[in-house]
């Protein structure tokens, strides 16, 4: 019996031991997926704009490259592309009607030629043209977008994937909303951006649960971004819990059996 009543109680401290650790690990979790935990303690200006719409073109990216005014027949003979936006809808409409930056950072105009726009921003280029077009249409508007604007997505997040970003900006919270959220394994102290500036690939780890992430060059996204968000080490053991259960079951009904034969 005393034999019996101690193996019991064993059986007791363990399977409360198993209950705190599932406990201590969920509220853990829990805490690891709150974004920007102090961010009531930080000023207003906090929030760095240095990098702000300062992307510098490179090569084998596509604009599109649009000339309005009021002589329709002249700017036509600039806008050999289609204007119509559902033809950027997909790569090949990108490929097709948009002007790609060559190796050596130019893209050909008609008319115009050749123009170097590598490490420029958009906003240079456009200027860049307006004062080139300038001196051929007077009174012409040129537009400037770019159109090869895309992230990749990976890892721990709702629907991982890769992007197009129709616009100039976009931040990283605004990307892993795109991407549907982190799931409850995201470890989002240790987010992953991997970024090719030139030719040379760069890393940046950071904290979202830190509000200073908001400062980092990581905090906006550039074209062709990858961003990883990797699991929990609670994950194996989350995902491994019916093993767990089944070896318990097995110790537990030893346990019984021998107690009983006993």
């Amino acid at each position: 019996m005393h034999f019996y009543n101690n193996h019991i109680k064993l059986m007791y401290k363990l399977l409360i031991s198993i209950l705190i650790l599932f406990t201590f690990s969920s509220c853990l979790q829990n805490k690891n997926l709150y974004y920007l935990q102090d961010i009531d303690n930080q000023i207003e200006d906090s929030i760095n704009q240095a990098n702000i719409n300062n992307y510098r073109i490179q090569a084998h990216d596509i604009l599109s490259i649009q000339i309005h005014g009021l002589d329709k027949k002249n700017i036509s003979i600039f806008n050999i592309y289609s204007e119509n936006i559902s033809s950027y809808n997909n790569e090949a409409g990108l490929y097709l009607n948009g002007y790609i930056v060559n190796e050596t950072g130019e893209i050909e105009l008609p008319v115009i030629g050749k123009v170097e726009v590598i490490n420029l921003t958009i906003n240079e280029i456009q200027n860049k043209l307006n004062n080139l077009i300038g001196e051929f249409l007077k009174g012409a508007i040129v537009s400037v977008k770019l159109i090869s604007f895309k992230i990749s997505i990976m890892g721990e997040v709702s629907r991982p994937g890769v992007y197009n970003i129709y616009k100039n900006q976009v931040n990283i919270l605004e990307a892993i909303s795109m991407a549907g959220d982190v799931t409850t394994y995201a470890d989002i102290k240790k987010v992953l951006v991997i970024r090719s500036i030139n030719g040379k690939t760069i890393s940046n780890r950071i904290d979202l649960t830190d509000v200073k992430f908001i400062q980092s060059n990581a905090y906006y996204l550039f074209p062709n971004d990858i961003i990883y968000i990797q699991p929990l080490k609670l994950k194996t053991i989350r995902e491994n819990i019916s093993v767990y259960s089944l070896f318990l079951s097995t110790i537990t009904t030893f346990i019984l059996v021998f107690s009983f034969i006993k």
